[in-house]
């Protein structure tokens, strides 16, 4: 007859078998070197894009709207701000 096993039982069973997996390296691996160095750059992370992407606005009805006393709306000011590479 099996023996009946409880809650507590079961997790510490389960916690020492897979330490003892952990601890000998599976399918002849070979122990895992020490990180490499990352490679130093210029600061940030490399992003590679495209030569030439168009701007997009994307903004409410009322953002192409209303000129809040101004001559512009608010999606031509953030459009041409864009255009001319600064954020926005």
């Amino acid at each position: 007859m099996p023996r009946k096993v409880n809650r507590r039982q079961f997790v510490i069973s389960g916690t020492a078998g897979l330490a003892a997996a952990a601890a000998v390296p599976a399918f002849g691996q070979t122990p895992a070197r020490a990180p490499q160095p990352a490679p130093q750059t210029g600061g940030g992370p490399t992003i590679v894009t495209r030569s030439r992407v168009k701007p997009v606005v994307i903004a409410s009805a009322n953002g192409n709207r209303f000129k809040n006393g101004g001559t512009v709306t608010g999606v031509e000011k953030a459009f041409s701000m864009i255009a001319r590479g600064s954020d926005v």
